[in-house]
């Protein structure tokens, strides 16, 4: 009979006579019932059922669960405790079905208590049992994870964590991917069973945790991002995974957790992160996010390893918004960075119409003014007395070590050495340097280009950088062409023309500042290609270059680029106008203020505006036609 037929609807008397039934049999018959039933008698039934609440019915309930109307599961959903005793019976006694149903169950029901069950469902003889066991304990994590923290709730997750724990030791026997990516959701509970080699099963686990995490976009993911580092052979495989993700979920997650950066070394190794694809495009993916995320997410964007070039242009951005607590955390992030583009935008924060904001500009700003020597200054130290005086102004040894570990320090001294005196004074400095220079390590490669930038040392190293600009890691080219740029001539100009053609933007932008300062007035002919350049900061910057060149190409190029249909690059050209003060292309500014599809555009035009009404008298800019 089909469920429509009228004839299989039981009346009230045979529902009453069931009641009265004290015979499992009946339970029996009415679990069999349901499979002929519409969706108002199985409701009637199903009440009927666990009314009487016989173990016989409980089960018949369970082994049918998965065929019920998608309407009457949630009565068997929202029945009392007992409920979680036949789930129990069924999954021990059951055939396929019945051991199923119940792992269906407890996933629905979200029977924390139960998750022991799951566990031993992994190793299963059956394929269909093993897949929802799999699939239950993925659930569970996930939505005990999502949950706020609660105390009440200390027995559940531990019955959660040792099942979970359970499954993880059986990862040889099942290999379902599903574990791992529940067990990292709770990586501050079971962080030695993923981390620590047991039983010879380090290899496997290493791979599915990074299948796992290249694959998933869960932001309960980002606690395990921040362990991960601490360890070799996640390490690499995290942060390429970090580098290329696009979802904002993730980074939700990752700014929300930002206080694990803090902890240990994961501070340094979050150094290791030089590029997010997430924000390749601009802030505007990060300011999308809840408010309260705004601030957190620049503090976290700054801790990490990004390119100067890449991070000031991201903070420019955030300037440009209508964020109080992001313009904040930008501040203090120009306040940590002592180059003059960082100086640039202080000043632009010092204007802004957020008061706390303003007031670390103006204070950081008014400390730097007092200075008492330019950072540029060269002064031989001939006397022991000065060497003395400049080791202890800088918290020194006179030792290659010292110099090394205090490299940061270094890069804001006031005071530099002559490449021969120092080797004089620590014979074994060049040697050790040189070493660490052309080491395999790519962190102390990027920290020798700092300490050589810091002390003036290009000519000592001439050969090494120009080497460089060959080098597999996008950074080290990118160091080693500004360092082309410092020392000149022909190799330098050689080299930073072959490197206008580079896959990463990053390192034809410095191409391009390179060309700048190495080919001097031949640079313009180089360039010209690049201001059609597909990367917004590459354009940009050859631009600007062209325009410091008086080269005739540029005023087209820029005002071409200002009506560009990408945001970006008109972000990019309205940041020539503002460096170079182009007061002669107000009325294009005006316009870009007033009528741009992108609000972000229409702000950044309307601050340079600002700057313009500000100006006492006309700043030097380049002659530009506007055609």
């Amino acid at each position: 009979m089909s469920r429509s037929d009228p004839g299989c609807a039981p009346c009230d008397r045979v529902l009453e006579a069931f009641r009265a039934s004290d015979a499992d049999a009946a339970d029996a018959a009415l679990a069999a019932a349901l499979d002929h039933l519409d969706e108002a008698d199985c409701e009637r039934v199903i009440a009927l059922l666990l009314e009487r609440g016989r173990a016989a019915g409980y089960e018949g309930l369970i082994e049918r669960y998965d065929r019920l109307p998608p309407e009457v599961r949630r009565i068997i959903e929202q029945s009392g405790p007992a409920m979680d005793e036949a789930i129990q019976r069924a999954f021990r006694n059951g055939q396929n079905e019945a051991r199923t149903g119940a792992l269906i169950l407890i996933e629905r029901r979200r029977s924390m208590r139960l998750a022991y069950l799951a566990a031993d469902g992994l190793i299963d003889r059956s394929t269909v049992v093993r897949q929802q066991a799999a699939l239950t304990l993925r659930s569970l994590a996930a939505e005990f994870a999502s949950r706020a923290p609660d105390a009440t709730q200390l027995e559940e997750r531990r019955a959660l964590v040792d099942a979970l724990r359970t499954a993880l030791d059986r990862f040889h026997a099942h290999h379902r991917t599903e574990i791992i990516e529940a067990a990292m959701c709770f990586v501050d509970d079971l962080g030695s069973d993923l981390f620590e080699s047991r039983n010879g099963r380090r290899g496997m686990l290493t791979h599915a945790m990074l299948e796992v995490f290249g694959q998933s976009r869960s932001a309960a993911l980002a606690p395990f991002a921040y362990e991960g580092l601490l360890y070799n052979e996640l390490r690499n495989g995290i942060i390429r995974s970090i580098e290329t993700r696009q979802d904002s979920e993730f980074f939700a997650g990752m700014i929300r957790q930002r206080w694990r950066g803090r902890i240990g070394g994961t501070r340094k190794l979050l150094k290791c992160v030089q590029r997010l694809a997430w924000l390749e495009r601009g802030i505007a993916p990060l300011l999308a996010l809840p408010e309260a995320l705004h601030g957190p997410g620049v503090e976290l964007v700054s801790e990490l390893g990004l390119p100067d070039e890449t991070l000031l242009e991201l903070l420019r951005g955030v300037l440009d918004q209508d964020a109080p607590q992001a313009v904040r955390e930008a501040a203090w992030s120009l306040v940590a960075r002592q180059t003059p583009e960082a100086r640039g935008l202080l000043r632009l924060v010092a204007e802004s119409p957020y008061a706390d904001a303003a007031r670390i500009a103006r204070f950081e700003l008014s400390r730097r003014g007092r200075s008492t020597a330019p950072a540029a200054v060269r002064r031989r130290l001939e006397s022991d007395g000065e060497w003395s005086s400049f080791l202890r102004r800088f918290g020194l040894e006179p030792a290659f070590a010292s110099f090394w570990a205090a490299c940061e320090r270094l890069e804001r001294a006031a005071c530099r050495l002559e490449p021969a005196q120092l080797a004089r004074r620590i014979p074994d400095f060049a040697p050790e340097l040189r070493k660490r220079l052309c080491g395999s390590s790519v962190e102390d490669r990027l920290q020798a280009h700092r300490l050589i930038a810091a002390l003036s040392l290009h000519a000592l190293f001439e050969n090494e950088l120009f080497a460089q600009a060959d080098d597999p890691d996008e950074r080290v080219r990118v160091a080693a062409l500004a360092a082309a740029g410092r020392i000149g001539g022909a190799t330098a100009r050689r080299i930073s023309e072959r490197a206008l053609e580079d896959r990463s933007p990053f390192v034809r932008q410095a191409a391009v500042e390179a060309l700048a300062v190495a080919a001097g007035d031949r640079a313009a002919a180089m360039l010209e290609a690049r201001c059609e350049d597909e990367s917004p900061s590459v354009r940009a910057a050859a631009i600007r270059v062209l325009l410091m060149r008086r080269a005739p190409q540029a005023a087209q190029s820029l005002l071409k680029t200002l009506r560009h249909r990408d945001p970006e690059h008109r972000m990019a050209a309205l940041s020539v106008v503002e460096r170079l003060r182009l007061s002669v292309l107000e009325a294009h500014v005006t316009i870009i203020a007033g009528r741009d599809p992108d609000s972000r555009v229409r702000s950044r035009a309307a601050r340079i505006m600002q700057t313009f009404g500000r100006a006492a008298a006309p700043a030097k800019a380049a002659v530009v036609s506007a055609g």
